[in-house]
């Protein structure tokens, strides 16, 4: 598959906009699910401003290397190019992140080059309508150190003939807690850093505008926030987390992490503590 190579991505607001503004045009022959398309950034460093920015928000140390999560963010631009190109020719509005698989198979340090491609999979038929899927690469030199696969749902006609996609369950009675505060502008803050600025993670207007009734936190500052307490019980060990993502989580909220640790994984939830609704559940599995 030919790769095009993206210099220099556009600003975020002129991104969103045209994604926003682009009017699709519908296949007229049912798609086949396949890779479409593949786009790469080459010889990126890491500004380590925005770094200690993502530190702070998600609660990360500073070890010398990346945060487990931190190279969804250099990505996110190579995703929206994608939204961009004729590979997807369907509205992105209303999509929805349902599940976020990253494997990490080396630590990453904070003074890397790295090489970045994401292709566009898709459309896969599931229950509920189709999978769109970005498969994200992250290479120093030629050595392969991060993926993330991240599975966004297209609502549309359901396929009864298929069955249910499996999903991680609620973690009960875990044997370690973290409770949060979530302050209201927890999505604006994340939308400056990641790049990902979605109007329904914004203001109240915003967000009511696209149907919610407050802004919602972005699923992978929630994620990432989840992975900061079990990054030590990481450490260098290379391992696959895993997310489905559940609830909305509206701002300003509250959140609680539950979550045990194993020998070969750990699992967790990030739930509403009044009520123990589920925001997302994952697990780590160590490779």
């Amino acid at each position: 598959m030919k790769t095009t190579i993206i210099k220099r991505p556009l600003p975020p607001v002129v991104q969103y906009m045209r994604i926003a503004l682009k009017k699709p045009k519908p296949p007229k022959d049912e798609l086949v699910c396949e890779e479409r398309a593949r786009v790469a950034r080459k010889n990126i460093s890491i500004n380590q401003q925005e770094l200690r920015g993502y530190r702070q928000q998600c609660g990360f140390q500073n070890t010398g290397y990346l945060p487990f999560t931190y190279p969804f963010l250099l990505a996110f631009p190579l995703q929206s190019e994608l939204f961009l190109s004729d590979a997807y020719p369907y509205a992105v509005m209303g999509l929805v992140h349902v599940r976020n698989i990253i494997t990490q198979h080396k630590r990453i340090p904070v003074d890397a080059t790295l090489n970045i491609d994401c292709t566009l999979i898709g459309p896969e038929k599931v229950y509920h309508g189709q999978h769109m899927t970005f498969y994200t690469r992250v290479f120093m030199g030629e050595e392969l150190v991060w993926e993330c696969r991240t599975v966004l749902l297209r609502r549309g006609r359901k396929h009864p003939d298929i069955a249910k996609e499996e999903s991680l369950d609620t973690l009960e009675n875990p044997q370690r807690i973290v409770d949060w505060e979530v302050p209201a502008l927890t999505g604006v803050r994340y939308a400056l850093l990641g790049k990902d600025i979605n109007p329904i993670h914004l203001f109240g207007f915003t967000a009511r505008a696209f149907g919610f009734k407050q802004p919602i936190a972005h699923g992978m500052w929630a994620k990432a926030k989840a992975m900061a307490p079990l990054e030590s019980h990481i450490k260098d060990k290379a391992a696959e987390v895993v997310v489905d993502f559940k609830l909305p989580m509206y701002l300003p909220g509250k959140a609680q992490l539950g979550y045990n640790v194993e020998a070969d994984k750990i699992d967790f939830s990030l739930v509403d503590p009044e009520d123990g609704k589920p925001y997302l559940n994952g697990r780590v599995r160590f490779l």
